[in-house]
């Protein structure tokens, strides 16, 4: 699947296994937790909220690294001060 966001040159491909019990870290394919590295200010919320789904990496800004706690990033989401957080 394809989706564009925003301008032309911002998308994003989204894979989806055919046999979820190949992918164990994809508990729930139907939700996609994403940051968007642009808007990111690297405040540390997210990952002081959901240490279990996102971290810092190495510049700075917070990256998922787990999508197992849809609820969890709903939090996060309502607390990004940048909106850079985004739970499909």
């Amino acid at each position: 699947m394809l989706r564009f966001s925003g301008s032309l040159w911002s998308f994003r491909i989204i894979i989806r296994p055919k046999n979820p019990k190949d992918y164990k870290f994809l508990k729930n394919p139907a939700i996609m937790i994403t940051v968007n590295q642009e808007t990111c200010i690297g405040c540390g919320t997210c990952v002081a909220l959901c240490p279990q789904t996102f971290r810092l990496n190495d510049g700075g800004k917070s990256e998922v690294i787990s999508q197992d706690d849809a609820e969890c990033a709903k939090g996060a989401v309502a607390s990004c001060p940048v909106q850079a957080i985004t739970v499909e």
